[in-house]
């Protein structure tokens, strides 16, 4: 059971002595899986925006690299 949590562990327990192991394992389930939710939606939230600015300055770059490159060919013609 390492890869439970205490809480879950404990929660098994109580639903094994009481005779209601399946209706307190699927709470149990119910509840870590809302953990797990608000958990992922707060990374996304993180992330999202993250990957935003990334690409943003990659594009960046990319047009400043190719507006330097187009002045200096110009400066050359001239």
């Amino acid at each position: 059971m390492n890869e439970l949590s205490p809480t879950a562990v404990r929660m098994l327990r109580i639903g094994e002595g009481s005779g209601h192991l399946a209706p307190i394992a699927i709470r149990a389930a119910d509840l870590f899986e809302e953990r797990v939710e608000r958990r992922l939606s707060k990374i996304v939230a993180i992330v999202g925006p993250a990957a935003i600015l990334f690409i943003a300055v990659v594009v960046g770059g990319l047009v400043v690299s190719l507006r330097t490159s187009m002045i200096s060919i110009g400066q050359l013609a001239n």
